[in-house]
């Protein structure tokens, strides 16, 4: 990291943020920096240097942006003097005002609140079989690019889900089939996967994910799970690459937290959310809806509180305009104060599983319409990826960042309505 102060240049002190513990301080005098015991052979050259006393004070004005990489943010003089004065009448010690002139920059590796979250899980990768269908390399480059392209949004690596957590959707039978390795010859070929010990622990993460995306939507509003949008798993077994539905699992979670009293789930995956429709059938505080393809997987559908249905090949303007109509239903018969959002890139043109036939403008049309109806209602929205499986895959991880990056561009709107 480098950390420079006006007219005194840049000085090195190396890449430590991985030595953060707590909540990082940024320039708008937010929480307060607790500093690793790794750095503590530097607090004196860093106080004697800028005038920063304390090992828990000594990086309080290091900006950190991103996750694991550099990013920078530049502060005209009079805001950083009033952040100090801020920061000073908390109790906080930082650097004298009198070293500061012209502008401060600042190089950090970690979140800064204003960014969106996303949280990945994508280096838990499943030991497939040669020639297996599944993308798994997808979401190491959606994280990739993300990391690259979208300095708005911190990567946040993904926790992973307790027993207690998935015990929320799933029987306790089911998560100790995952857990210990004893499915079936037949569970795992309606899986979809050969089990691993891999396999169990991404699992969990994909849920943590999610899980994860939803404590941090809490503040502002947008947050997003690059993986996750199992919507396959029922209660007791799971099909169609899902082990376990973290949609339901997050649904439910939400709503243990007081987060949140009416949930949607709104699944706009190629594919019908069969076993999140399953796990809510006889719940009315939450609401499925799925647009979906009429004749594509699951062959048996599950009764979702309302479900649309589509022919194969159906493009843009017939879909855009069904989901305008099918949120404009929504809106008449339920409430919600929370929506999880299955954004499939599996509904492309060119997905080999897909079947119906949206453009990439389609598809981003369907986003911004998705988050304008959150935005007008206040509501909090966290984004998992659903499924994708076009060929080249460069083709669903675009479609994929271009949801994050969406999300991402409401994410800051809203910040700047709160402020």
């Amino acid at each position: 990291m480098l950390v420079g102060l006006g007219h005194l240049g840049f000085v090195e002190f190396g890449d430590f943020g991985a030595g953060f513990a707590g909540d990082v301080i940024n320039m708008l005098g937010v929480g307060r920096c607790f500093v690793s015991s790794g750095l503590h052979a530097l607090r004196g050259q860093i106080g004697q240097r800028f005038g920063i006393f304390g090992r828990k004070q000594c990086l309080d004005l290091l900006i950190a942006l991103g996750h694991g990489r550099l990013g920078c943010l530049k502060l005209e003089f009079h805001h950083a003097l009033k952040t100090f004065n801020r920061l000073q009448r908390n109790g906080v010690k930082c650097v004298n005002s009198g070293f500061v002139s012209g502008k401060i920059l600042f190089w950090g590796s970690s979140c800064l609140p204003r960014q969106m979250k996303a949280f990945f899980s994508d280096h838990f990768v499943l030991p497939l079989p040669q020639g297996h269908r599944f993308p798994m390399e997808k979401y190491r480059l959606l994280r990739e690019k993300v990391a690259r392209d979208l300095p708005g949004v911190a990567l946040c690596e993904a926790p992973a889900a307790t027993d207690g957590q998935l015990a929320l959707a799933h029987h306790p039978a089911w998560i100790e089939k995952i857990s210990s390795g004893s499915l079936s010859p037949s569970e795992q070929r309606t899986l979809g996967f050969p089990w691993s010990e891999a396999m169990a622990e991404r699992s969990r993460r994909s849920v943590g994910a999610t899980l994860a995306a939803c404590e941090a939507a809490r503040e502002h509003g947008y947050s997003a799970s690059l993986a996750g949008g199992t919507h396959h798993a029922y209660a007791d077994r799971g099909e169609g690459f899902c082990c376990f539905n973290d949609v339901a699992v997050a649904a439910r979670w939400v709503q243990s937290r007081r987060w949140a009293q009416h949930v949607l789930c709104l699944d706009l995956d190629v594919h019908q959310g069969n076993g999140t429709a399953s796990i809510f059938s006889d719940d009315r505080s939450v609401f499925t809806l799925s647009l979906h393809g009429e004749k594509n997987f699951p062959f048996t559908k599950a009764h979702s509180d309302a479900d649309w249905p589509l022919a194969d090949g159906t493009g843009d303007e017939l879909y855009l305009s069904s989901l305008q109509a099918a949120l404009s239903d929504v809106a008449q018969v339920f409430r919600p104060d929370w929506v999880l959002y299955v954004a499939g890139a599996d509904v492309y043109e060119g997905d080999r599983l897909g079947r119906l036939a949206l453009s990439k403008a389609g598809i981003a049309a369907r986003d911004r319409m998705v988050f304008d109806w959150c935005q007008a209602r206040g509501l909090p929205c966290v984004i998992t990826m659903g499924g994708g499986y076009a060929r080249p895959i460069e083709d669903t991880v675009y479609i994929h960042f271009q949801t994050i990056e969406l999300a991402c561009t409401q994410h800051h709107a809203r910040i700047g309505r709160v402020q």
